[in-house]
């Protein structure tokens, strides 16, 4: 499915593409997949960001819940243009090979679970028994 969303004043288009795949391990390799190709094929794309709902346990302040996530690229960000409450979004370096790994969590998720605190930039949060430093929250989408 295609989407075009005109971004408010500004000239550029936003288009959206969505790409689903069945539910697997498969489903990840061939969004990782096809995400490469189009960043090569598609000449006049300036950036290409991609995600996907997941639901993962969420460990922290002694509890563990099963969360929604949207396991986003770095690029996403970019494309969306979305700026975090503070701290920092993910980055290009967040996605290399041998990176810490870390997350940025939602508003409502930093509201309800951590009551709003900004040392949520301080804290290491476990997704899935990974350990993340939690780099930002985001504003209400």
């Amino acid at each position: 499915m295609l989407v075009d969303v005109r971004l408010d004043g500004h000239d550029e288009r936003l288009d959206v593409v969505e790409h689903a795949t069945p539910e697997s391990v498969l489903r990840q390799v061939a969004e990782e997949a096809f995400r490469h190709q189009w960043r090569e094929e598609l000449k006049t794309v300036r950036d290409l960001g991609t995600f996907r709902d997941q639901r993962r346990n969420l460990a922290a302040e002694g509890r563990i819940d099963v969360v929604e996530v949207a396991a986003m690229t770095a690029s996403g960000f970019r494309v969306a243009r979305t700026a975090p409450v503070m701290g920092r979004v993910l980055i290009d370096d967040d996605e290399r090979p041998g990176a810490s790994p870390v997350v940025v969590i939602g508003f409502e998720e930093w509201q309800r679970r951590f009551g709003g605190d900004p040392r949520i930039l301080e804290r290491t949060l476990r997704l899935d028994y990974v350990k993340r430093d939690s780099v930002a929250p985001l504003p209400v989408w």
